[in-house]
């Protein structure tokens, strides 16, 4: 609703703005299931990135056009959307965005047993975000990277990352949510 109503405040005009709104409802319809209605929306952000050479815009909606595949087509055609996403953050010097397409694309590889390229996306995921200062997502890779080590019968590796990341994200008092995940993995 409230995308919605921005975008009809712009009331059609091709903005930078548009192009976001349309990304977050495309996100939206992601998280419901609905990868028809994101995949459109999504399709129009880019249209209008491109015409306005949105650099970051277009960044944006190949990391949500790699997350609708990675839901809907696999491992493969999401990381190549969002290995694309990744070159636009690096061309834009965007460290906070090259870190959370190495955790995408770590993720990607992640869901379907590729843990020797997820462990190596969420090593460097996890370096940049501590480089950035952003605790709450390092500890986030972290548990991600910890996972691995058990999904590979390396508990011993394991057990110190789960734990602390689930201290990190206590100490941030962090969503019930979040230190649920860490919690289950």
């Amino acid at each position: 609703e409230w995308v919605g109503r921005g975008l009809a405040a712009l009331a059609g005009r091709e903005t930078a703005e548009a192009a976001d709104l349309l990304l977050i409802a495309g996100l939206i319809y992601t998280r419901q299931g609905d990868y028809g209605a994101a995949l459109e929306r999504c399709r129009h952000s880019l249209q209008i990135a491109e015409a306005l050479k949105a650099e970051l815009a277009l960044a944006r909606g190949y990391n949500l056009l790699g997350h609708i595949a990675r839901r809907s087509e696999g491992a493969n055609a999401a990381v190549e959307y969002f290995q694309e996403s990744f070159a636009r953050y690096q061309r834009l010097g965007d460290l906070h965005g090259q870190a959370l397409l190495h955790n995408q694309i770590a993720n990607a590889y992640d869901d379907f047993g590729f843990w020797v390229e997820a462990a190596q996306h969420y090593d460097r995921a996890r370096e940049l975000f501590g480089q950035l200062g952003d605790t709450y997502r390092r500890a986030l890779a972290d548990s991600n990277k910890g996972t691995i080590a058990v999904n590979q019968g390396r508990l011993d590796e394991a057990a110190p990352l789960l734990h602390a990341a689930a201290a990190t994200l206590a100490e941030l008092d962090a969503s019930p949510y979040a230190r649920g995940i860490v919690a289950l993995n």
